[in-house]
């Protein structure tokens, strides 16, 4: 059995391991973001470009590659945005005590690097295996 106060310290404890796996969760999904998923979306949005006026001065049509750059290129606007924003509550700790700072990432870092993953997730479905930095979830769960 324990005291009131071996309890109390023992949360203390669990709520800072909280709070420090989360912080570190949330840069390193705001550095991977930032360094790996943004630019391999970019080089791929890169070639599409390339491709279309390649095409353009064949004279082909090019609706097809355009079409899927315009959806990269929303999905890189929407990453720089969801990067912004993460990087943002990244920067805060959420207050002096560690009950206030695990709430902080609860109710922002979390949901921020949700919706990082979320657009990450998109982009991983477009962007080609040979350019995407990190094994995709299907090669993972069907191994090739």
């Amino acid at each position: 059995m324990l005291s009131n106060r071996e309890l109390e310290s023992r949360f203390e404890i669990f709520v800072e391991q909280y709070f420090i796996a989360i912080n570190i969760e949330g840069e390193t999904a705001q550095h991977m973001a930032e360094t790996m998923f943004l630019p391999a979306a970019v080089r791929y949005l890169n070639n599409l470009l390339t491709t279309a006026e390649r095409a353009d001065d064949l004279g082909m049509k090019a609706g097809g590659v355009l079409a899927t750059a315009q959806r990269v290129n929303d999905l890189v606007d929407q990453l720089n945005e969801k990067i912004g924003s993460l990087a943002s509550v990244n920067q805060e700790l959420g207050g002096d005590d560690v009950v206030s700072k695990a709430e902080h990432m609860r109710t922002n870092i979390i949901p921020a690097m949700n919706d990082v993953r979320d657009v990450v997730d998109r982009l991983e479905r477009v962007v080609p295996d040979d350019l995407w930095p990190v094994p995709a979830y299907r090669d993972m769960l069907f191994v090739k």
